[in-house]
């Protein structure tokens, strides 16, 4: 996978899972600070490798393959900057960009090993919820 279209997955999981509303081109282009034009682009990109159902009238919406690989980008991206803040001790202001590149790379085992030694956290530093993986207990 590439790691614009994990950028798109990765936004289109706040917009969709975590706000609840339409994944439309004008939305996705202002979180992304980019042109409609290349949204457009990019989802019809995304719709032939199966990532996501799109109708320019309706918007974007996740496949299961989609959904699985933006739930893996975001559980990654979160609990590295987790890890960063609440081990290394860096500044949750500064973690973003080393978070984003360790994101689209990591292993499910090491992502499983970071939230295990972390003990299933809930949130990353900036509130935002981590989606729990097979290594967290039901009730976390």
């Amino acid at each position: 996978m590439s790691v614009s279209i994990d950028e798109y997955l990765e936004v289109l999981w706040v917009i969709r899972i975590e706000r609840n509303q339409t994944a439309k081109i004008k939305n996705v282009a202002k979180q992304l600070h980019i042109a409609p034009p290349s949204v457009a682009q990019m989802f019809e990109k995304m719709r032939a490798r199966g990532l996501i159902k799109y109708d320019k009238h309706s918007g974007a919406d996740f496949t299961q393959k989609g959904k699985r690989r933006a739930r893996y980008i975001v559980r990654n991206h979160r609990l590295m900057e987790k890890l960063l803040v609440d081990v290394v001790g860096i500044k949750p202001s500064m973690v973003e960009h080393t978070a984003c590149g360790a994101e689209h790379y990591m292993p499910e085992k090491v992502a499983d090993a970071i939230c295990t030694y972390l003990g299933h956290p809930r949130e990353c530093p900036h509130g935002d919820p981590i989606p729990k993986g097979k290594c967290c207990p039901q009730k976390v």
